[in-house]
């Protein structure tokens, strides 16, 4: 991994609503979703589960396995660790090296961990070849960690900044910039923000605040959380 790269710790899903699309702007609702992405013909992703260690990848694997017994295969792939320190796969019977080793190097090149995924098979006869099996299970696993989206947990320093409506505008720019999140805006007189900012970066906007505003507009830190929270891609 390339240094400097802040890597997720969690893999969560999005929310489901009836309409059946996925989404991840509700972070504080993430949830498993119990459903399939349809994929190339014989190959279905399952979706990604968050794990906290290889005991609980083992367990979800195992529960795939039986929910999918009359599969040909199903394919396993975890990463697990804060430094990615357990990666793990197995090509249930398809050629060596064209499943589950393609599904870590997907979640290599995403910066992912704590993560699990099965991709199960059902064969419909159509012979893809060892190139591909290995572009088949790739766009799987590609496929349920877009549609999970990423978060990353870390500390956040919840701040509180009243602003006059005229740097309203500014001011999601400038939270956008910081990698922050508005959670809570209040619309009164003024308006009063509720914003999250990776602890180490919270002086640093809070005093490009003051700056930005000519002292107009100052925030205060009101406290410190640890949690996961969605990521860009």
């Amino acid at each position: 991994m390339k240094e400097g790269i802040p890597v997720p710790f969690l893999v969560e899903l999005g929310v489901m609503t009836k309409d059946g699309k996925i989404h991840n702007q509700k972070y504080d609702k993430f949830r498993q979703i119990n459903r399939f992405l349809e994929f190339v013909d014989d190959i279905l992703p399952e979706i990604l589960k968050p794990v906290s260690s290889k005991e609980e990848a083992d367990e979800f694997i195992a529960s795939i396995k039986k929910k999918h017994r009359d599969a040909t295969h199903n394919v396993p792939a975890m990463v697990v660790g804060d430094k990615m320190q357990i990666q793990w796969a197995s090509d249930d019977g398809e050629p060596q090296g064209t499943a589950g080793q393609p599904m870590l190097k997907v979640f290599e090149r995403e910066n992912v961990t704590n993560v699990c995924c099965v991709v199960t098979r059902y064969f419909g006869g159509i012979l893809l070849g060892a190139g591909g099996l290995v572009r088949a299970y790739t766009k799987g696993a590609k496929i349920a960690v877009d549609a999970a989206g990423k978060s990353m947990k870390r500390v956040w320093s919840v701040l509180y900044i009243p602003c006059p409506y005229t740097y309203y505008e500014r001011m999601k720019l400038e939270v956008a910039a910081f990698g922050g999140i508005i959670r809570d805006t209040q619309f009164g007189a003024e308006v009063e923000l509720e914003i999250l900012v990776a602890a180490p970066e919270a002086q640093a906007f809070l005093d490009r605040i003051i700056d930005m505003t000519a002292g107009t507009v100052e925030g205060m830190e009101t406290d410190q959380e640890y949690r996961a929270f969605p990521i860009q891609n």
